[in-house]
């Protein structure tokens, strides 16, 4: 009887714990700073606008759902660099969406996976002053193989005063040799590359050093590279070299 009522005990603690986002564990961890709540181990749902204030800080290698609409109004978007995870949007859509860091994510060596992501009313700015940056309105930078379908953005997409500039409406710019592969994607913006040297703006992807395919994609909207030497802007690509 004791040691039955002893284990009765043990169990609704641990309940308790797990509850409050305090157990060790990748999936915890994650509840209990911010960045989502757990299905599983290693994916998380994102459902508020506090899940994206700190985005930046939650673990690069995990996959993220989203499972609901999200309005961003009046927040900063922290950019998340080096992600090789996932992200699925469900078909649900990001409005209002604001960020000055040049993209949601940059993705690392290993690659990252994106799908049925949609942005509205979205402004993505590279910040001012920059040398050599990337924006997208959704990766700026992409260092590793990179998969994006059933995806659509409408909104702004600018390089700020910066040099070098590879703007993009979903992606800034592939590393040399990335295999890049867009799939039903759709871009509905305004992409500005930066107003100097080099400056390269694509509807969908600004600049590829890789190999890069697009099926079933489209662009409407304007796209403007810079007036300085070897300066490009395309439809769905700005540079390919």
């Amino acid at each position: 009887m004791r040691a039955f009522g002893l284990a009765r005990l043990v169990t609704a603690s641990l309940a308790l714990v797990v509850g409050l986002g305090l157990a060790v564990g990748t999936a915890n961890v994650a509840q209990a700073n911010g960045c989502g709540v757990p299905f599983n181990a290693g994916t998380y749902s994102l459902s508020s606008r506090a899940h994206f204030t700190v985005l930046g800080g939650c673990d690069p290698t995990a996959s993220y759902v989203l499972v609901n609409d999200v309005d961003l109004a009046g927040i900063t978007v922290a950019k998340r660099t080096n992600f090789t995870g996932t992200f699925d949007g469900r078909g649900f859509t990001i409005r209002n969406m604001t960020v000055t860091a040049s993209a949601m994510f940059d993705v690392g060596g290993a690659g990252a996976t994106f799908r049925r992501v949609h942005f509205e009313n979205a402004m993505v700015r590279s910040g001012s002053g920059q040398q050599s940056s990337s924006a997208g309105g959704l990766v700026g930078d992409s260092n590793g193989p990179l998969t994006i379908s059933d995806s659509s953005f409408r909104g702004t997409v600018v390089a700020e005063n910066s040099d070098n500039s590879s703007t993009g409406g979903l992606v800034g710019r592939t590393a040399l040799g990335v295999v890049a592969n867009f799939t039903n994607v759709s871009s509905t913006a305004t992409v500005i590359g930066g107003p100097t040297e080099s400056a390269h703006a694509g509807g969908i992807l600004g600049w590829s050093s890789g190999t890069t395919t697009f099926a079933d994609s489209s662009f409407l909207g304007t796209g403007s590279g810079g007036s300085g030497l070897s300066g490009a802007a395309g439809g769905v690509l700005g540079f390919g070299a």
